[in-house]
């Protein structure tokens, strides 16, 4: 348990010095996906094969445990936190114990509440102008929409149900009321 709960300690404290150091831009990455997902949504449109509830390629790949979400990539400080968390799975997942699952999920669980905290706090605490606020919120979506439920689909594949222990709207929390005090004070 002590390897997990460094790794996840680690990785939490390597989130913690990008995020101080990290200059918020919107990537290439990012805009090259966005223009890719445009074109295929205009293809779609125009040969009527565009249905709202087939899932895209980056739906698919966001919902696959072992491949790092893309979005995730984009934004270095929770890409970095991912690979932290995946290193430490990877040295619990050779002999996990069950009578560890509660206490790991209970690690997690506020590892990606402190995430939350440190993002909800920097955006409270630094003024953003235009463009990096919205490479900022764009890291603060992929962080609630994406790198929550990742870990917990992750940490799933190691313990059956223990997805159910992370409560990811929870976690969430800060951010969402960072939002409405920023929606406040506007």
């Amino acid at each position: 348990m002590s390897a997990l709960v460094q790794g996840v300690a680690a990785a939490g404290e390597s989130f913690r010095s990008l995020l101080e150091a990290h200059r918020w831009a919107p990537s290439s990455l990012s805009a090259r996906r966005q223009a890719s997902n445009s074109a295929a949504a205009a293809a779609a449109a125009a040969d009527g094969s565009g249905d709202a509830a087939t899932p895209t390629a980056a739906a698919a790949a966001a919902a696959a445990p072992g491949v790092l979400p893309q979005s995730l990539v984009e934004h270095v400080p929770l890409a970095v936190y991912a690979n932290g968390l995946l290193a430490a799975f990877n040295e619990l997942r050779h002999c996990a114990p069950l009578s560890l699952r509660a206490p790991a999920a209970a690690a997690l669980q506020e590892s990606l509440g402190g995430v939350s905290s440190g993002l909800a706090h920097y955006g409270l605490t630094r003024a953003l102008g235009e463009v990096e606020a919205g490479a900022f919120d764009a890291a603060c979506r992929a962080h609630t929409a994406t790198l929550c439920p990742y870990v917990a689909a992750c940490f799933e594949r190691i313990y059956a149900g223990g997805a159910v222990l992370i409560d990811v709207r929870a976690v969430g929390q800060p951010l969402a009321d960072m939002a409405a005090q920023k929606e406040g004070a506007s």
